[in-house]
């Protein structure tokens, strides 16, 4: 569940090897954290953000992380990109 979840970031993100953004998770008996960033090609900009639930909800915490790098800018800082 973990590397679907972090690829949901990555993909709500538009992501690709061309930039700078990643996720990241652990997994415990039940439950699940997924971290996530968005920087700029300077690293003058970073955006990061967490979240933890049941393991799972993996694919509804993939999503819930995305929104919340989105509502923070990340697509704007990708879009710089």
């Amino acid at each position: 569940g973990g590397v679907l979840a972090e690829g949901m970031v990555s993909r709500a993100l538009a992501g690709s090897c061309a930039v700078t953004l990643g996720a990241d998770s652990s997994i415990t008996r039940k439950d699940m954290g997924i971290y996530g960033f968005v920087a700029s090609a300077d690293g003058e900009k970073f955006i990061h953000a967490e979240i933890k639930g049941s393991k799972i909800d993996f694919y509804k915490l993939g999503e819930s992380l995305s929104k919340l790098l989105i509502d923070q800018g990340a697509k704007e800082l990708l879009s710089e990109l």
